[in-house]
C-alpha cells in the first residue's frame, strides 16, 4: 500500500510484506497492524513516540526524518507527514460509499451551531446523519465526547468509514483552523463545503503567527476536489479559484432576512423570512439573538445543497436549536435556565449580551474551567462573567487532577472589583443553588458539556449530567 503513495520514499527495513489494518498517529491507537506516522502538533512529536510503537508491536512507520529503530522496522520517509497520512487514510479506508455525502464546515464563529442547526433539519426531514464537531463524534448510533487531543486525519477517516458501515447518508464535520492547519481535511471527497465567516481571532503564539496564516490555514478545506464551496457573498475570492462556489445572502437563491426579536408562549427567539425556490415563509426560530439569523442562514444553505425543499427547511427552523448553544433548558414560571458550551471570554460575552437584552430580572452564569490546560483562557473567561452577569457561581467542571480551588484563582485573576460570585466545588451542590436563587423574571446560563454526561474528577470520568441535576432542582422549588 505505501509503495505507491506520492511523496513516500522507503528509507529503511527489511519487510516486503505486512496486512495494514489501522493507521495511528498516537500510542493510544497504535497496534501490530498498524502504520504509524510520526505527524507533528502543538501537542506532540510522533518522532519521540517511534520507539514506544515499535515496542508495542508496530513494524512500518512514515516519518520526515529517520528513526533509530531495528532493523526489521520499514520506515518510509515523506517531507510533510500530515499530507501522507491523508493519503494513507484515502487508500485504506476509502473510497466511501457512493449515496454517502460528506459536508465540511469550517469558519471563526457558528461552526458547531451550522453543523448542528444542519444536522438537526436534515434528521427532521427523515434523513440519517452523522456529525462531528467539537463536542464529540455522532456515528449514526452513538455519540462520543471529545478527549483532549484534536482530531486528526486518521481519526476523522476513522469515523467516516464508522459512519458508512453504520449506513448514515450524510457527514457533517466542523474543522477547525488547527484542525486544517494539519491536514485534517486530507484527501476527504467533500460533497460540499461552507464557510461562516472570517475574523481575526486565534492569532499569537501556539495558534497562527498571523491573519493570513489563519486565511491559509481556513482556505485549506477549499480545495479540488470538493464539488462546491458556499461563502457568504462578503468572502468572494477566499477559495480556491478552481472550486465551483455559490455565495449565499443577498446574490443568491436562499436567503433568510432578519426580522428582530420574537418571542412564541415563554421562549425567546428570532423572527426570520426564509425566501427560497420563489417562495417566502415566516419563522419563529426558537434561538435568541442577532447572530442565530446568520447561522440560520448557512444552515438553511446547507441544508438546500443536501436536498431539502423549501418547506422542510422552514419546518426544520421552526423547531431545531443547536444542543447547548443558548439552549432553553426550563422555563418554569418566569424562570428560564439555559446551556452552553462557551469556554472562551468572548463567547461568553456574546451569550450574556443576548440574555441581558431577554431578562427582566437578575441573570446569572454558573461556570467551572477544566483542569490542567487552557490556563490562559480563564482569567478573560472569569472576567466575562463579572462585566455583564449580576451574579456568578463558580464551581467545578472537568477539574481533572487540579484542584478547583486553584482554577479559581485564574478565573478571578482580573474580576471586576464590584462584581459578586460564590465558589462552590462540587457541581451538583452548585447547579441546585444556583436554581434555588431563581425568582420570576430571572435567567440563569449553565456553561458546560450540553451533550457529555460526564465529568473527568481525580479518580478518572464519573457519571453527571447537568440537565438532571437542574431539572431536578427545579422540581423541589
Amino acid at each position: 500500500m505505501l509503495k505507491d503513495i506520492p511523496g513516500l520514499s522507503r528509507a529503511a527495513g527489511r519487510i516486503t510484506a505486512i496486512g495494514i489494518e489501522n493507521i495511528a498517529t498516537s500510542l493510544q491507537t497504535v497496534s501490530k497492524k498498524s502504520v504509524f506516522v510520526c505527524t507533528r502538533t502543538a501537542m506532540r512529536d510522533g518522532h519521540y513516540s517511534a520507539a514506544e510503537a515499535y515496542a508495542r508491536g508496530c513494524r512500518v512507520f512514515v516519518a520526515e526524518r529517520g528513526l533509530a529503530l531495528p532493523p526489521d522496522a520499514l520506515v518510509y520517509l515523506t517531507e510533510r507527514a500530515e499530507e501522507a497520512l491523508g493519503r494513507l487514510c484515502s487508500r485504506l479506508w476509502g473510497p466511501l460509499p457512493e449515496d454517502m455525502r460528506v459536508f465540511g464546515i469550517t469558519g471563526t464563529h457558528g461552526k458547531s451551531a451550522v453543523a448542528l442547526l444542519t444536522a438537526g433539519m436534515l434528521r427532521q426531514s427523515g434523513r440519517t446523519v452523522a456529525i462531528l464537531t467539537g463536542d464529540g463524534a455522532d456515528d449514526g448510533k452513538c455519540f462520543t465526547p471529545a478527549g483532549v487531543a484534536v482530531p486528526d486525519a486518521a481519526d476523522i477517516w476513522r469515523f467516516l468509514h464508522r459512519c458508512g458501515t453504520n449506513g448514515a447518508k450524510f457527514v457533517i464535520l466542523e474543522l477547525s483552523a488547527y484542525m486544517l492547519k494539519h491536514g485534517a481535511a486530507g484527501e476527504i471527497p467533500f460533497a460540499a463545503t461552507l464557510l461562516t465567516d472570517l475574523a481575526p481571532h486565534h492569532i499569537g503564539p501556539g495558534m497562527h503567527r498571523d491573519f493570513a496564516a489563519y486565511r491559509a490555514a481556513k482556505a485549506a478545506l477549499f480545495v479540488p476536489p470538493t464539488q462546491l464551496a458556499l461563502l457568504p457573498a462578503a468572502l468572494a475570492g477566499a477559495v480556491d479559484a478552481r472550486v465551483p462556489t455559490a455565495f449565499y445572502g443577498n446574490h443568491s437563491g436562499l436567503t433568510v432576512q432578519d426580522e428582530g426579536a420574537a418571542v412564541q408562549g415563554d421562549v425567546h427567539g428570532r423572527g426570520l423570512t426564509l425566501c427560497c425556490d420563489g417562495l417566502r415563509y415566516a419563522i419563529f426560530h426558537p434561538v435568541p439573538g442577532d447572530f442565530a439569523c446568520r447561522n440560520a442562514e448557512a444552515a438553511a444553505v446547507l441544508a438546500h445543497e443536501a436536498g431539502l425543499s423549501a418547506a422542510e427547511i422552514a419546518q426544520g427552523l421552526s423547531v431545531v436549536t443547536p444542543t447547548g448553544r443558548l439552549e432553553l433548558l426550563a422555563c418554569f414560571e418566569g424562570r428560564r435556565i439555559y446551556l452552553d458550551t462557551a469556554y472562551t471570554g468572548e463567547e461568553l460575552l456574546r451569550a450574556l449580551r443576548v440574555l441581558r437584552d431577554v431578562t427582566a430580572g437578575r441573570l446569572s452564569v454558573l461556570l467551572g474551567s477544566v483542569g490542567g490546560r487552557a490556563k490562559e483562557r480563564r482569567a478573560a473567561f472569569g472576567a466575562a462573567a463579572g462585566r455583564l452577569a449580576d451574579f456568578t457561581f463558580f464551581t467545578a467542571d472537568d477539574p481533572d487532577s487540579e484542584a478547583p480551588e486553584d482554577i479559581l484563582r485564574d478565573l478571578v485573576a482580573e474580576w471586576p472589583r464590584l462584581a459578586r460570585y460564590d465558589f462552590i466545588p462540587d457541581r451538583a451542590e452548585a447547579i441546585s443553588a444556583a436554581v434555588a436563587a431563581l425568582h420570576s423574571g430571572d435567567t440563569l446560563l449553565i456553561l458546560g458539556k450540553a451533550q457529555d454526561d460526564t465529568q473527568l474528577t481525580p479518580t478518572g470520568k464519573v457519571l453527571f449530567s447537568d440537565r438532571e441535576i437542574a431539572e431536578a432542582a427545579l422540581y423541589r422549588l
